[in-house]
C-alpha cells in the first residue's frame, strides 16, 4: 500500500539524525492510527522501539479542533522565537558579475568544498524544537547535517 510506505519511508527519515538514537517509542495519533496494515508495518520496520496508540487516536484532531472552538485559550499553540527561510541565487559568473557581487553562504556546510558546479539536495525535518537540515550531494552522495534549536 503506498500510503502505508510513504509512512514508514518519512519515520525512516526522521530517525536518519543522531538525536533520534534516544527515540524508543513511536506514538501513532490521527485518524489512520488505529490500521492494523499500518501498525504492523510499523513494529516489523522498528522493531525493537515501543508502538504506542491513544485509545482516542482517531478523535485527536477533531476533539482539539471542538475544544479550541469553544474555549480558545485552553490550546496553547508553541510560537517560535525564530523562524526559517531559503534563499536562491543565480549562479556567479566572474565575466558578468562583479566581484563584489559573489555570495557564499554556508547554512549547511557540504563536504569537499571545490569551485566545481555541484548539485545538492536539501531537505528540511521539522520536529519539537528543532529544525534539522540534511543536504546530500547528489554526485558523490555526500551527506551533510545541520540541527537549529529554537529554544
Amino acid at each position: 500500500m503506498p500510503t502505508i510506505a510513504a509512512i514508514i519511508d518519512k519515520i525512516k527519515e526522521a530517525l536518519l539524525f543522531d538525536t533520534s538514537k534516544e527515540v524508543s517509542l513511536i506514538m501513532l495519533i490521527g485518524g489512520f492510527a488505529k490500521n492494523d496494515l499500518l501498525r504492523n508495518e510499523v513494529e516489523i520496520n522498528f522493531h525493537p522501539k515501543r508502538i504506542i496508540t491513544t485509545p482516542d487516536a482517531n478523535f485527536a484532531v477533531l476533539k482539539g479542533a471542538v475544544l479550541y472552538g469553544h474555549q480558545p485559550g485552553s490550546i496553547d499553540p508553541h510560537v517560535t522565537r525564530y523562524t526559517y527561510g531559503v534563499k536562491v541565487t543565480i549562479p556567479f559568473h566572474p565575466n558578468v558579475h562583479e566581484d563584489n557581487r559573489k555570495f557564499i553562504d554556508e547554512s549547511v556546510c557540504i563536504p569537499r568544498p571545490s569551485e566545481e558546479e555541484r548539485e545538492v539536495e536539501v531537505n528540511f525535518i521539522f520536529g519539537n524544537t528543532e529544525l534539522n537540515v540534511r543536504a546530500v550531494e547528489t554526485r558523490y552522495r555526500k551527506e551533510a547535517v545541520t540541527y537549529l534549536s529554537f529554544e
